[in-house]
């Protein structure tokens, strides 16, 4: 659904929030954690670092390997304070992306900001319990909303992948689950011309 009110770069009303926390002229520094070699993540960590010294926080980039990466977000103690990872959901169902932020994720690559809120746990429950959907709906709606609310993340899209392949390549398929950019070979063929 179509969130109000979501959140945007919006550096005016980052300092309100900023203000009303126990740093309101900044002055800490937060650890970023982005997977060692890739390009686009050490990107993302040039841009954290330029935008969120307009607040007067630092940001220390932190390359990991994937294992290591994991291992650091898996404990409340050792989660840095933002690391990038990508996730796309698995299947068409909202509680593929819902579960993400329930307590039984705690400790999984996909749950490293440990969000905690009973409401939203309540509601994730109640709604991958019940059979038709247009019961699960609304509950969906409503997780996403509370969700966004609290803002546990920073949610980024990639929404321009492109696949090139040649007028001979036949059986690609475009999947809306596959948002990172993963494509099923499988059924790709080369058709005679």
């Amino acid at each position: 659904i179509a969130v109000d009110g979501f959140y945007r770069r919006d550096l005016a009303r980052a300092k309100e929030h900023l203000a009303k926390s126990a740093y309101p002229q900044g002055g800490i520094e937060l650890e970023y954690v982005y997977v060692q070699g890739l390009e686009e993540e050490r990107k993302m960590g040039l841009v954290l670092i330029d935008n969120l010294a307009k607040l007067g926080l630092k940001v220390r980039m932190v390359p990991l390997t994937w294992p290591n990466m994991v291992a650091r977000g898996a404990k409340v103690d050792s989660s840095p304070d933002l690391m990038a990872v990508f996730t796309t959901p698995v299947s068409t169902d909202p509680d593929a992306v819902a579960y993400q932020y329930h307590k039984g994720s705690w400790g999984k690559y996909y749950a490293s900001s440990f969000y905690a809120n009973d409401g939203v746990w309540a509601l994730i429950e109640r709604a991958r319990t019940l059979p038709r959907w247009e019961e699960r709906a609304p509950l969906y709606a409503e997780i996403q909303t509370r969700i966004t609310a609290d803002a546990p993340e920073i949610f980024g899209m990639l929404a321009n992948r492109r696949w090139g392949m040649r007028d001979y390549v036949k059986g690609f398929a475009f999947s809306p689950v596959r948002f990172t950019g993963e494509v099923d070979l499988y059924p790709l063929a080369i058709a005679a011309k």
